[in-house]
């Protein structure tokens, strides 16, 4: 009787791969595992210039300037060095001169 009980031990440990710890309360060996570290998290949507230049021409084609105007300013205050920014900048002050 005692050697059926161990092999049904035995057959649970090799179906189960070791998740027969959570059956007999063993633990959790997925939470207990050391963490690995990971790469840097990428910057949000909302803090990637292109982003809101894609806004700059949706709005612009929309013929709302002002929110156009918001998320060029945006995009700048992100990056002000990028050309398509910059072009959208100067497009914008020929129409308001």
């Amino acid at each position: 009787m005692r050697s059926s009980a161990l092999l049904v031990v035995a057959l649970l440990v090799v179906a189960l791969g070791g998740a027969w710890f959570l059956f007999w309360g063993g633990g959790t060996p997925a939470l207990d595992a050391p963490t690995v570290p990971t790469a840097k998290t990428p910057a949000p949507d909302s803090e990637v210039p292109e982003v809101h230049l894609g806004f700059v021409k949706f709005y612009l084609a929309l013929g709302d300037v002002e929110k156009a105007r918001y998320h060029l300013e945006r995009a700048l205050k992100l990056d002000s060095t990028n050309p398509d920014a910059l072009g959208y900048a100067k497009l914008l002050m020929k129409g308001t001169s």
